[in-house]
């Protein structure tokens, strides 16, 4: 609707799509996170800048309550928070925003990379013992 210049019924959508989440799931989930980026996004395209930042502030006290933390949530966060302050001229605020954005994206790698070796060595072991139980049978 946004696209046609509906933008009254886009907002009341939007909302009524955030109320839904945070009733049907919960108030921190992953996706009602993403809701409040999109509200947020939505805001700045049609230049309410301060809302737009309000509302991402929202979804990363929400995306750092999380536990264990959702590093999806807070890279696309700290990210679109970033473009909204960049859109500000906030370029200072912009790149302290993308910096964290940067450093969480690192840090999910590294987790990764813990749980695949972490998979290697269950494989490896699941693999022991199975030969371990074909001798003995």
């Amino acid at each position: 609707m946004y696209r046609i210049g509906d933008i009254d019924s886009t907002f009341i959508y939007a909302e009524k799509a955030l109320a839904n989440r945070q009733k049907y799931l919960s108030s921190n989930h992953p996706k009602t996170i993403q809701n409040l980026v999109a509200l947020g996004n939505f805001h700045n395209r049609i230049g309410n800048y301060e809302t737009n930042i309000d509302y991402k502030n929202k979804a990363l006290k929400l995306a750092l309550s999380l536990n264990p933390l959702d590093y999806n949530s807070l890279v696309s966060t700290y990210f679109s928070l970033g473009s909204g302050h960049q859109a500000m001229l906030n370029y200072k605020e912009a790149k302290k925003n993308y910096d964290t954005a940067l450093s969480y994206f690192k840090d999910s790698l590294a987790n990764v990379k813990k749980y695949q070796k972490f998979q290697y060595f269950l494989n490896t072991f699941s693999s022991f013992s199975l030969v371990h139980l074909l001798e003995i049978y």
